[in-house]
């Protein structure tokens, strides 16, 4: 069950959007995918951190249109976030020399034509460049928080925290996305050793949860004998 059950519609709303935030945070490019969705950084995503999306959304007790938003529309906070963050970044680096080296590379990799490659496609390979990525992400983490103006309790805010480690390791990227949450650490103003604390936690909490589905299995199954 989350913590965030009992929580208002919009703090519930706003662990949606970080949720999906770090599901495509990782560094595990699978260029090829189609995932269906309208994620500015759709190959990052995958079969998996969508069914954790879905588990979570149940947690969270709200609408499965809530995560149909973020996932099949422009119109929402985290892709209105990102779609500003693309642009300040994109402004500040597109005419650096290196920039425009590793996204040759990249393309040649990818095996994108440079000759036919349109600007859209162009820049979006220079947004999987790692430190665009990153700063990116930054600066959306920053706009979602900033669009919502909520006012967490410090308790709230390590929730917040906890859940965002537990479903990391549930997406299997907890180590591709320590730089969110150090971000959101200093954002939040939470000591990062927090951090540390409840992954061993969640872990405990994801070994107890699984063992809690194998008995109720078990039971079901001499329940059918």
């Amino acid at each position: 069950m989350s913590l965030l059950q009992k929580h208002s519609r919009s703090e519930k709303e706003l662990a949606l959007e970080l949720a999906v935030l770090i599901s495509i945070a990782d560094n595990e490019l699978n260029y090829y995918s189609n995932n269906g969705t309208k994620l500015y950084f759709d190959h990052y995503f995958n079969a998996n951190k969508r069914n954790v999306l879905n588990l979570y959304l149940e947690e969270l007790d709200i609408e499965r249109k809530n995560l149909d938003k973020i996932l099949n529309s422009y119109d929402n906070n985290l892709s209105q976030s990102i779609t500003r963050a693309v642009d300040i970044v994109f402004s500040k680096y597109r005419d650096d020399r290196n920039i425009q080296k590793e996204t040759l590379k990249l393309m040649e990799k990818l095996d994108i034509s440079i000759i036919n490659a349109s600007t859209a496609a162009i820049n979006k390979c220079m947004s999987y460049i790692p430190m665009i990525k990153e700063e990116i992400l930054y600066m959306a983490l920053q706009g979602i928080l900033d669009k919502r103006n909520l006012k967490l309790s410090g308790k709230d805010k390590k929730i917040f925290l906890f859940e965002l480690i537990y479903l990391a390791l549930l997406y299997g990227n907890y180590e591709s996305i320590i730089f969110i949450l150090r971000k959101l650490c200093n954002l939040f103003s939470i000591d990062f050793e927090y951090v540390d604390e409840f992954k061993d936690m969640a872990k405990e909490y994801c070994f107890a949860r699984n063992k809690l589905n194998s008995i109720n299995e078990n039971i079901r199954e001499l329940i059918e004998e």
